[in-house]
C-alpha cells in the first residue's frame, strides 16, 4: 500500500505522483495506491490502528484526538494505536503517548538542499522502518542512517 503525505514543499507534486504510481501499477495486484488527497493516512491492521500526517497542518501531539475522532470505528475495534509525522524532521524531537496512542517524528530521508542549508538546519537522515504484528501490535524497528 503506497500513500504519498502532502508536504508543505510538495503539496501538488504529492497528488500528482500518487496518480502517476496508480496508473503506473495498475495491472499489478500486490500494489495499492491510495490517491486519497487528505492530509491524514488512516490504516486498521487487525489490532493496530497506524496513522500518519506529514505534520505541517496538525501537530504530530494531536494525532490520537484525530484518529479517535475521524476514524472512530477503527480506534474502537483496536488495542494499538500509533502515530506518525514527518514535518520536523528529528526522530526524537515529538515522541510521546497520550489519550491511548503514541506518536513519533521521523528523520529526513532526503539531502539538504540549498535553502536548507543556508539555514541552521541539520537534522539527521535516515529511514526508520516500524514493524507491527496483528495481534500484539508495535514489534520494533530497523534504522538505515543515510549519509
Amino acid at each position: 500500500i503506497v500513500r504519498i503525505l502532502e508536504g508543505n514543499h510538495d503539496p501538488d507534486s504529492a497528488v500528482a505522483i500518487a496518480h502517476f504510481l496508480k496508473a503506473w501499477f495498475r495491472n499489478d495486484p500486490r500494489v495499492e495506491v491510495d490517491c486519497d488527497p487528505s492530509v491524514f493516512w488512516f490504516f486498521e491492521f487487525g489490532n493496530v490502528m497506524l496513522a500518519a500526517t506529514h505534520g505541517h497542518e496538525a501537530k504530530i501531539d494531536k494525532m490520537p484526538g484525530i484518529m479517535a475522532a475521524d476514524r472512530a470505528a477503527i480506534w474502537g475495534r483496536t488495542l494499538f494505536r500509533y502515530a506518525h509525522g514527518f514535518h520536523i524532521h528529528h526522530l526524537t524531537k515529538s515522541a510521546g503517548e497520550e489519550g491511548g496512542a503514541r506518536w513519533i517524528t521521523h528523520e529526513t530521508p532526503v539531502a539538504r538542499d540549498d535553502y536548507h542549508q543556508r539555514k541552521d538546519y541539520r537534522s539527521g537522515r535516515c529511514l526508520l522502518v516500524d514493524t507491527y504484528h496483528r495481534e500484539h501490535g508495535w514489534k520494533g524497528n530497523a534504522v538505515e542512517t543515510l549519509v
